[in-house]
């Protein structure tokens, strides 16, 4: 009877330190995500082999900039710098799937409201690389952290 207790205490323990490491991983990854970015490349995977190679990536202009700000309590804000003069969007952010996509919402609970989901195909602390969700589009944006 003792090594059966044993067995499903040993089991227990080890399903809570695993919910406890996916906790840690998934606040890290909402933690890394605040603040603010700068689209710096674009990609777009055109041999659709579901990588993005150094050749299928080219540099963002320098006019307009996009920026992009992410503050804790989901809200964000979209910067577009066209010819010096600064134009905002506000939205409203979530991580879903697991933390694997970002989920922005423009003019929230308004007719107008828009949703529009991206993976996050990379994140670390100075880079965020997004894929666009949609089953017809495989391009990229590639942000760094201001």
């Amino acid at each position: 009877m003792k090594p059966i207790v044993f067995v499903c205490l040993l089991l227990m323990s080890m399903l809570s330190l695993q919910c406890s490491k996916k906790s840690d991983d998934l606040s890290g990854r909402m933690t890394t995500i605040l603040g603010k970015w700068k689209v710096i490349q674009f990609g777009y995977d055109s041999n659709n082999n579901g990588v993005l190679e150094a050749s299928e990536i080219q540099n963002a202009p320098s006019d307009p900039v996009q920026e992009q700000e992410f503050l804790a309590g989901g809200s964000a804000t979209m910067y577009f710098i066209i010819s010096g003069t600064t134009y905002t969007t506000n939205y409203s952010w979530s991580l879903i799937n697991d933390y694997t996509q970002i989920q922005l919402i423009s003019n929230p609970g308004t007719v107008g409201q828009i949703t529009t989901t991206q993976l996050i195909y990379s994140l670390d602390k100075t880079s965020l690389i997004e894929k666009n969700n949609s089953a017809t589009d495989s391009s990229y944006v590639i942000l760094s952290k201001l």
